[in-house]
């Protein structure tokens, strides 16, 4: 109807997806045609667009993907994070405390994007809270806040990202269940939140509200915050625990907590350390893979299960597999063999080892689907994957959301790609 100047509304059918349509959804047409310039959707999925003009027959438009392509990814207690090629930060999952950062409260079992337009590198997902680095260096954390975990300088709750004080430059960031560890530019590591065992690293268990150095002015190039320990690798490859020390997951041959930095035992040389519930597991150079700690659900990996074997210091995952990368969760711990298929071994009661068996593993077990993955991360009671095209796979425990499915099942035994 070239000579039309007719109102037309344009509205959002999905298909599968929760996404919302924004922009201007009301056009007068101009000789007939209707223009709309910025409109946008909130969420992946797949839709349609339907449009509509008051007393004529209603169209749509073909079936369309809105669709998301990672390049990091992070697996919390209850949700997961990830950072898209343009530096978006999105989160699923459970969002008790706003711990998805999206101005909130909801339950989303699919990506949705963190409030603020900010540019991430990388997130990291704790148990209740979430803490992101800028390409600048700024660290923003969002989520709970009791124990002072997000870094602001106080104790409250944000649903949204907030600026970490302190002015610190930081190259990477590492949630735990109720306290952070970042890694400035420089090798220097400052911690935050709670603080009962020590896991801060510095020399005391009184909490910080803000970045606070860890004693021993040692020279870091990682670190990870677990559950109530926290460990570090430095520039020549020594792994340093701090914090709680039951069944041995500081790995210094000892229980005793450790309120500043510890020499792991064995004088192995690490590139990576990965700090879980109750135990931890390390990388060396050569690709092997070591795990110390509780070995009560097989998570070490080693053939052992109960506490009579728990590991004090670090003992070789079995197998003779050679990894790229290796993530210690709750129960259960997973690694990136060099060929890019997933090993999982430990506690598998929600499928977090995804063989689809319910079984647990001793020793390292390959992930079901021959998929071949880039990069993974062991949350509380899941696993999630990222292959070399930027989509996501999860598996394990799916109560709250968490492997972003879009479904409302319990357990995903197997590695489900994350809704697009």
């Amino acid at each position: 109807m070239t000579s039309a100047t007719n109102s037309v509304i344009v509205s959002l059918i999905a298909i599968r997806g929760a996404g919302r349509l924004a922009g201007t959804t009301s056009v007068t047409a101009v000789s007939g045609v209707a223009t709309f310039t910025d409109l946008s959707i909130n969420r992946p999925g797949r839709y349609l667009l339907e449009a509509e003009v008051p007393g004529m027959q209603t169209g749509q438009s073909a079936t369309f993907a809105i669709q998301l392509t990672f390049v990091t990814i992070t697996a919390g207690d209850s949700h997961t994070c990830g950072v898209t090629m343009t530096g978006a930060a999105y989160c699923w999952g459970f969002n008790g405390s706003g711990r998805l950062g999206d101005d909130t409260a909801y339950v989303w079992r699919s990506p949705g994007p963190v409030a603020g337009g900010i540019s991430f590198t990388s997130v990291s997902a704790g148990l209740d809270h979430s803490c992101g680095v800028t390409p600048g260096g700024a660290a923003y954390c969002w989520g709970a806040n009791v124990y002072g975990q997000l870094g602001d300088g106080t104790n409250a709750a944000h649903t949204r990202p907030t600026r970490v004080s302190g002015g610190q430059i930081f190259a990477d960031v590492s949630a735990g269940f109720e306290h952070t560890c970042g890694l400035t530019s420089g090798g220097a590591v400052y911690c935050w939140g709670r603080n009962l065992y020590g896991e801060l690293g510095d020399s005391s268990t009184t909490d910080r509200p803000a970045p606070t150095p860890v004693s021993g002015a040692l020279t870091f190039s990682a670190v990870s915050a677990g559950v109530d320990h926290t460990c570090g690798v430095t520039s020549g490859g020594a792994a340093y625990c701090w914090g709680r020390n039951r069944f041995g997951r500081l790995g210094d041959s000892t229980d005793t907590d450790r309120l500043s930095p510890t020499l792991v035992a064995g004088g192995l040389s690490f590139t990576a350390v990965t700090s879980g519930g109750f135990h931890t597991c390390g990388l060396t150079s050569s690709g092997a893979a070591y795990c110390w700690g509780s070995t009560g659900w097989g998570q070490l990996g080693d053939g052992q299960n109960g506490g009579a074997t728990d590991q004090w210091a670090p003992a070789p995952v079995s197998g003779g597999l050679s990894f790229l990368a290796v993530t210690a969760a709750a129960f259960h711990s997973c690694g990136l063999a060099t060929d890019h298929t997933v090993y999982c071994w430990g506690s598998n009661g929600y499928g977090q080892i995804g063989d689809g068996s319910g079984f647990d593993r001793l020793v390292p077990f390959p992930v079901s689907g021959a998929l071949s993955f880039a990069a993974l991360d062991a949350g509380w009671m899941h696993t999630c994957a990222r292959q070399t095209d930027g989509a996501v796979y999860c598996w394990g425990f799916s109560g709250n959301g968490q492997v972003g499915s879009g479904t409302e099942s319990m357990t995903t035994p197997v590695p489900v790609q994350v809704v697009q």
